[in-house]
C-alpha cells in the first residue's frame, strides 16, 4: 500500500519535475540571452584599465556579478509571468496543494538561475585561466566563485516574495530597493543608524553576504578590504536561510481575486 508519506514525496517530485520543464521551456530564450550577456561581461572582467590615477585590475570574471544580481532580482517576475496572484485558480485542480506548487516553482526558478550562473562561469573561466593562470586557484578566489552562486540566489529568494504575494512585483522590488537606498542615506545621522548599519553592513549584514567575497578579490589593497573569514560564511547562511524561510511561510498564502 502507498502511505501518506510516499504520496507526499511522489507529489513533490512530480511538481518539481513539471515546474523545471515549464520554466525552462517557457523562458529558454530569456535564459540564453541572460547567459550570453553575463558571459560577455565576464570576459570584460579579464581586462586591466587605468582609472582614478591607479591601475585597477579585474583579473577574474567579477564584472558579471552586478549583472547577475540585477538579473536575480527581476528573474522571479519572469518566472511568475502569467502566473500572478489572480491567475492561480488552476492550483485548486492540481494533484498537489497550492503551497507545494508555489515552492516547486520558486525552487525550479532558482535552479535555472544557478544553471545560468554555472554556464557563465564555465564559458568564461577558460579565458580568465588563460590570462591569469594559477592565481585564480587559491582560498580567497574560491570564496569568490562560491559567491557567484550564493549572492544571486539570496536576492532571488527575497524578490520571489513580491512575485508570490503581489500582482505588481516589479513595483515592489523597485520600491523596496529604492527605499533601502533612501533609508541608508537619510538615517545615517539618526539613532536608528547603528542598528540599520549592523543589518546591512555589519559582520553578518546583507551587503557583507553579497559583496564581501567579490570585493576582497577585486580590490588590490588588502588593507582596504580584509580577507574573507568565517563571518562571511555565517552571513551567507543567515541570509540564504532567511530568504528560504520567508518563501516557505509566504508560499500558498495568496488569494485568487
Amino acid at each position: 500500500m502507498t502511505t501518506d508519506a510516499q504520496r507526499v514525496r511522489s507529489s513533490w517530485r512530480v511538481a518539481v519535475e513539471q515546474q523545471f520543464r515549464i520554466v525552462g521551456i517557457h523562458h529558454k530564450h530569456q535564459l540564453a540571452i541572460f547567459t550570453g550577456l553575463a558571459v560577455v561581461l565576464a570576459l570584460f572582467g579579464t581586462i586591466n584599465f587605468n582609472g582614478l590615477g591607479q591601475n585597477v585590475e579585474f583579473p577574474r570574471p567579477s564584472v558579471a556579478y552586478p549583472f547577475l544580481l540585477i538579473m536575480a532580482a527581476f528573474w522571479p517576475v519572469s518566472v511568475w509571468h502569467r502566473h500572478g496572484t489572480s491567475w492561480r485558480g488552476y492550483h485548486w485542480a492540481m494533484p498537489v496543494d497550492r503551497k507545494t506548487q508555489d515552492l516547486a516553482r520558486v525552487a525550479m526558478g532558482g535552479a535555472w538561475l544557478l544553471v545560468v550562473i554555472a554556464a557563465t562561469l564555465v564559458l568564461a573561466a577558460p579565458f580568465a585561466l588563460a590570462r591569469h593562470g594559477a592565481e585564480l586557484i587559491n582560498e580567497q578566489t574560491g570564496w569568490m566563485w562560491l559567491s557567484f552562486f550564493t549572492g544571486p540566489l539570496t536576492i532571488y529568494l527575497f524578490c520571489s516574495l513580491a512575485a508570490l504575494r503581489s500582482a505588481f512585483p516589479v513595483a515592489w522590488i523597485g520600491g523596496v530597493s529604492a527605499g533601502m537606498i533612501v533609508m541608508t542615506l537619510t538615517l545615517s545621522s539618526t539613532p536608528l543608524w547603528p542598528a540599520l548599519r549592523w543589518i546591512v553592513l555589519g559582520p553578518v549584514g546583507l551587503l557583507t553576504a553579497l559583496w564581501s567575497a567579490i570585493v576582497s578579490v577585486v580590490v588590490i589593497q588588502p588593507e582596504v578590504v580584509p580577507p574573507v573569514d568565517a563571518a562571511w560564511l555565517v552571513s551567507v547562511l543567515l541570509w540564504l536561510g532567511l530568504g528560504a524561510a520567508s518563501v516557505f511561510l509566504v508560499a500558498g498564502g495568496h488569494r485568487e481575486v
